[in-house]
């Protein structure tokens, strides 16, 4: 079932461009905002409460109908599985997303790539060309690791609960929210790394065996992620740190750095789809 439900869900990645207007996470924003609201100006030291109340309803909301969906319909069952799925992979399509960049670039269309970077990166779009091109690559890696394979990962792990606990808890982290006190972020990063500490080791060993892996072997040994109190930078310097040593990027520069980015992250994706069809075939995983 999750090998049918992931094949089905890049399918409709790749075949549907309207699944990005679909899985917007503003209610999740919205929602999140409220509690800090309510709970956090009043007590400094309900920070992890908070993170707990903010993640933990709509992941035990989408546990009990799979749970109440297996006992008596498997094919809703499925159905369910597959939509939260896709709705995990969201909110964009990275591919797409860097596609129209570069359509845009060769245009010189600046305003428009300006916009699509705005939407892309969660930080301020670099001044110069070759920054912006550098931090485009850099979330190539991130994303591919934060958007899809982390994601599928938990869904294999544990179903649709999974997939939609690891994109609630990585949208949390990826933007400091501004009425969050240090308690509050502090449970978030701590909580993202329990979430993407193995995810974020297979993503790097992916990369790895996808590309050079002795160059990449070298920058694994090297990067630590025991440092809780910076997962987000640490566990995405170390997914960007791999990829980059595993292309030799220092080399390639441009659109050729984008481009073979882009393709070491398709066969490391892959790769994973494969030993999931090897592990169903064997009977490891249903």
């Amino acid at each position: 079932m999750f090998l049918l439900a992931i094949l089905i869900s890049l399918a409709l990645e790749k075949l549907v461009p309207a699944l990005d207007g679909l899985r917007s996470l503003q209610w999740f924003h919205r929602y999140a905002d409220d509690l800090r609201r309510k709970l956090l100006p009043a007590d400094n030291r309900r920070g992890t409460l908070t993170v707990l109340l903010t993640v933990l309803p709509p992941v035990l909301v989408v546990g009990l109908i799979q749970y109440l969906l297996d006992m008596q319909l498997w094919l809703f069952s499925f159905a369910l599985s597959l939509a939260v799925l896709v709705y995990a992979l969201g909110p964009h399509n990275m591919n797409r997303q860097v596609s129209a960049w570069l359509e845009a670039r060769a245009q010189n269309d600046e305003e428009r790539a300006q916009t699509i970077l705005r939407e892309f990166l969660p930080f301020p779009v670099p001044a110069s060309e070759q920054a912006r091109t550098d931090v485009v690559i850099d979330m190539i890696f991130v994303l591919t690791h934060e958007r899809v394979l982390a994601v599928f990962f938990w869904f294999v792990l544990l179903g649709p609960m999974g997939a939609i606990l690891y994109r609630l808890v990585s949208e949390l982290v990826s933007t400091p929210p501004e009425n969050a006190n240090e308690d509050y972020w502090l449970t978030a990063t701590r909580l993202h790394m329990l979430l993407a500490w193995l995810p974020a080791h297979l993503s790097a060993l992916s990369f790895a065996v996808m590309g050079s892996f002795m160059h990449a072997l070298q920058v694994w040994r090297e990067t630590s992620l025991r440092d809780m109190s910076r997962v987000p930078v640490v566990c995405h310097q170390y997914v960007i740190r791999t990829g980059r040593a595993a292309l030799q990027l220092d080399q390639v520069d441009g659109n050729q750095a984008i481009e073979e980015a882009l393709g070491l992250c398709s066969r490391s994706l892959i790769a994973w789809v494969t030993i999931l069809a090897l592990l169903t075939l064997s009977g490891l995983v249903l």
